[in-house]
């Protein structure tokens, strides 16, 4: 029989240092007394912590003089927050919230401070690139879903001052950490962000397009406020979905994500290239212009609308997933 949750032997611990792992956590909780079991939460897909962590004890004694000696202390430029966790339940999950269109002004630390009055913050990452610059966006996690829905209604539209346009502010759904994979299919991961539910849009493998070899496209205005895939190479092994994500939404609201991963390796990398499948074409044009030809992490990104393919007859087909009613059977 599961043992009941005790929240006076449960511990949640915030603002972890980056380079921390489980047994450090292990270690610095220790030196209080025996702990009976550690979790340093990790992000599903990367493996990196998120910096914060789960501690238990065996006693309500034990975990009290750990949040009265630890909480507050400073370890490697980060402010630890020790208190007392709360059983798993609805309110604790789809607590992530994505916030985009922030201008260059915008520090992580003003980040959080423009986030923290809706509630306790576990975590608030501002997106940057190689140069340390901000990509304009950023995620803010919450201790609870009402909170973080609370930030939503808040701020999502709000203009901030140096702002080129109002916030995009919504749930980060992250997809599940594991998944049943039929090695006999070919694997289709389809990632929604959204505080909505969306329907499950997969993306036919195909092989990868033309790209637009540094020309600036013509804005067609017929698309304009339709659906729009973008396709994009130059991606590492390493790279995943989340950051095909991380890279685009800032351009606009992002419907999916498509990786297209080596199925003949045992850990299924990235074979450089993929799929962004935005709700309004417009955004999708921005994202072109602004991130084809732009070095990323030893590369540069080719990005470009992915384009029709030809039919028997001559004709042209969209083959864009968003674009084209085709029902695809997906099996994960």
């Amino acid at each position: 029989m599961e043992e009941e949750f005790d929240t006076r032997r449960n511990l949640i611990v915030n603002y972890l240092p980056p380079k921390f792992d489980q047994d450090d956590v292990k270690t610095l909780f220790s030196r209080i007394g025996g702990v009976t079991k550690t979790k340093l939460v990790r992000n599903n897909m990367t493996g990196e912590s998120l910096g914060y962590a789960f501690v238990e004890y065996p006693s309500d004694e034990l975990a009290g003089n750990a949040i009265k000696q630890l909480n507050g202390i400073e370890i490697e430029g980060k402010i630890l927050k020790v208190s007392y966790a709360r059983q798993s339940s609805p309110e604790t999950k789809n607590t992530n919230v994505y916030v985009a269109s922030l201008p260059p002004s915008v520090s992580e630390d003003k980040l959080f401070k423009l986030f923290s009055r809706f509630g306790a913050i576990l975590t608030s990452k501002l997106l940057t690139n190689p140069d340390g610059s901000s990509r304009g966006a950023g995620f803010v996690r919450y201790a609870t879903n009402s909170e973080a829905m609370m930030a939503i209604e808040s701020m999502s539209g709000k203009t901030l001052p140096d702002s080129n346009g109002p916030l995009t502010v919504k749930l980060a759904l992250s997809p599940a950490s594991k998944q049943n994979i039929n090695t006999n299919i070919t694997r289709t991961t389809n990632i929604q962000f959204s505080n909505m539910t969306l329907n499950h849009i997969p993306i036919p493998q195909m092989n990868p397009p033309i790209s637009v070899n540094g020309k600036v496209p013509p804005l067609n205005t017929a698309l304009i406020g339709k659906p729009a895939s973008v396709y994009v190479y130059g991606l590492q092994p390493k790279h995943t979905e989340l950051t095909l994500y991380e890279l685009f939404s800032p351009f606009g609201g992002v419907l999916n994500v498509k990786l297209i991963r080596d199925l003949t390796k045992e850990d299924k990398v990235c074979k450089g290239y993929g799929f962004v499948n935005f709700t309004k074409y417009e955004d999708a044009y921005k994202a072109v212009v602004s991130m084809n030809n732009v070095p990323f992490e030893n590369k540069v990104l080719q990005v470009s609308f992915k384009e029709n393919k030809p039919t028997s007859n001559g004709q042209t087909m969209n083959m864009s997933p968003v674009a084209s009613n085709a029902m695809i059977s997906v099996k994960t």
